[in-house]
């Protein structure tokens, strides 16, 4: 049995929190120990935190870090972000004398250098998950004060990992060409979904939100209602063709700040009797939602993220419907497992919607397609299989 650090300095919330859940519970599966450390309840579900007087420090921190990554200016929360190694090397130290460590995975996060430095203390190989660098647009605008110094940090943390896992063909990229990194060292492994929780024999709900829309067309979205997911334009194109799919009807599954916009859009292209808000849904209660689907719209994406929702459309047999971006690309053969648009085109997407409403058969064909391909690749147990061939791991017991 291989004991696994796993480190990352998120909530663990969203999809984040899926995408570490799914690694970790895979790692496990392969029947290896996974110790979390983290700025929450590091193994809360996991049964493996010894120390409660370290269990109630991790349920503090989590509480302020809640507040401060809400509130605090963009320099001090970067500041808090430099900070954590401080707590980050306490929580390792603590688990350490616990723990004979055979590999370290980590999520990377700006300024954290802690998991490399560990690595070379103490000669064993550490595996970076890379989901973006600071040469990326991010959301979170970062401040220019701090720049140079996350630039440096990064570039000799990339350096000291043994092996980069990037969601990404467009990181790849980066790495070998901006930051110098061995081709070898670095393999492209994009998010997945988990075929069991999202199985085919998920029953579909009937009703949502009191319409009942088991005889309908369901052209469906799961994700937050914020400008860069392009909700705005999926009811746009929606609109174009609602008139010409019979039954037709758009999920909007989530919320957000766009959410009041996005309702009173609707309201003035007099669709309110097409379009249905869920509001959020938990996870877990996701996979019979997207059951229901006819589709599964991604109407916005980036050049460099991997978007975890058309995974989760794939694997319950619902054919996608997503932007030409790379990251798209690099899973999604056009008229296999779902149809490319045009990415921002309205007409585009509309002309993609209409064609795949309108032919059954192609319809059908590509869902099948989409739920062989997450059987097969595109699921968490298989990421954790690739992420480890990246390493020569001696193992060790407890």
């Amino acid at each position: 049995m291989l004991n696994v650090l796993y480190l990352h300095r998120t909530r663990g919330q969203g999809v984040e929190g899926v995408h570490i859940r799914g690694i970790i519970d895979s790692f496990k599966t392969l029947g290896n120990n996974v110790i979390i450390v983290s700025p929450g309840e590091d193994n809360k579900n996991n049964n493996e935190d010894k120390n409660p007087d370290v269990k109630q420090e991790n349920r503090k921190l989590n509480k302020i870090f809640k507040i401060i990554s809400e509130k605090a200016p963009e320099t001090i929360f970067e500041l808090i972000e430099v900070a954590y190694n401080v707590i980050a090397a306490r929580k390792i130290k603590a688990v350490k004398k616990l723990y004979d460590f055979g590999l370290i995975y980590e999520r990377y996060a700006f300024f954290g250098i802690m998991g490399a430095i560990c690595a070379k203390k103490w000669h064993i190989p550490l595996i970076l998950e890379i989901n973006y660098t600071t040469k990326n647009d991010l959301v979170r605008k970062r401040s220019v004060i701090l720049k140079p110094f996350s630039q440096a940090a990064e570039r000799w943390v990339f350096r000291q990992a043994a092996g980069l896992v990037v969601v990404s063909s467009f990181i790849r990229e980066q790495l070998v060409n901006e930051y110098d990194i061995p081709p070898e060292k670095i393999r492209i492994i994009p998010n997945a979904a988990n075929p069991e929780l999202f199985g085919m024999n998920v029953p579909p709900i009937k009703t949502v939100s009191g319409v009942n829309i088991e005889e309908k067309k369901v052209c469906g979205f799961v994700g937050g209602f914020y400008p860069w997911h392009g909700v705005d334009l999926l009811i746009n194109a929606f609109s174009d063709i609602s008139d010409k799919v019979e039954n037709a009807v758009l999920l909007l599954i989530g919320d957000g700040p766009e959410r009041g916009n996005i309702e009173e859009k609707v309201k003035e292209l007099k669709l309110e009797n097409k379009v249905i808000f869920t509001g959020k849904i938990p996870h877990k209660e996701l996979p019979k939602y997207v059951a229901a689907f006819s589709v599964g719209v991604m109407p916005d994406s980036n050049d460099y993220g991997s978007p975890m929702k058309i995974f989760e459309y794939m694997a319950l047999g619902k054919p996608v419907v997503a932007p030409d971006y790379g990251p798209i690309l690099d899973v999604i053969i056009s008229g296999t497992q779902g149809l490319v648009f045009e990415k921002r085109d309205r007409r585009s997407l509309s002309k993609v919607l209409l064609k795949i409403f309108t032919d059954e058969q192609l319809l059908i064909a590509m869902g099948q397609e989409a739920r062989k391909c997450i059987e097969k690749e595109r699921n968490w147990l298989n990421n954790a299989k690739m992420s480890l061939k990246l390493v020569n791991i001696k193992k060790k017991g407890i």
